[in-house]
Order: structure tokens, then sequence, then C-alpha cells
């Protein structure tokens, strides 16, 4: 049971994450047809592991040109858009996903029928 709530908690903080790298990456692309923007996507990946969650951000078949956008190709140089977004909001996005994880960790200890102990929600707070 609580493979399952970890694996939901996991999917919906790094969902978070992974939207903040999204919108950065829309913002940055050109938008000469829209077609580059449109086609940045969040794909939830399925994981074994109950307590790993993996979401990826890039573009979608759609734009097969997106390739030679952010990697350049022997007439066009490099515009690159997704590497340097990550770069750019890493810390952000790490934040994002620890309040969300952990936000998310005290609603259910909290709903809990014993409750949570005072230790964990201590440290749950001052992560």
């Amino acid at each position: 049971m609580y493979g399952q709530i970890g694996r939901k908690v996991l999917r919906k903080a790094t969902s978070k994450g992974a939207n903040i790298i999204k919108q950065a990456a829309n913002e940055k692309a050109p938008d000469q047809t829209g077609l580059l923007q449109y086609s940045i996507v969040r794909r939830i990946v399925c994981d074994s592991l109950p307590n790993q969650a993996t979401v990826q951000v890039g573009t979608s078949k759609e734009a097969v040109y997106a390739e030679i956008v952010e990697f350049g190709s022997s007439r066009t140089a490099a515009k690159s858009i997704l590497r340097p977004t990550v770069d750019e909001n890493a810390e952000r996005v790490i934040r994002t996903i620890g309040d969300a994880t952990c936000d998310a960790i005290v609603r259910i200890a909290k709903a809990a029928p014993n409750g949570p102990g005072r230790s964990f929600l201590t440290f749950c707070l001052t992560v």
C-alpha cells in the first residue's frame, strides 16, 4: 500500500518540477510557427521501483526539426533550448520537488490513524 502511495507522491512531485522546465522551454523556443513550442512535452516514465519516479521533458515526434534547433547541423548553428533551461531552473525544480514531496508526506502522515510522530514532522518541515 505505501509503495503505491509513495510512487504517486513522487510522480506528482516530479511532474511539478518538470512543468517548470516545460514552461520555461516553451518561453525560450523560437515561435515562427509555434510548432516547436507546441511540441515540448512532459512524459511520465513508468519505473519499476516504488521509490523512484522519472519525468522527461523533450519534444514530440511532430517537430522533426527540434533536434536540429537544439544541436545544430552541418549548415545550422545550435540554438539550444532544453539544456540551458534545465541549467537555469535546476535549483527551482529541486526545491519544488522537495516541497511537493514534503507537503504530501505531511498530509498523509496527518491523515494516518495514529497521527505522525513529532520527529517525523519536524524533519519534513525543515527539509
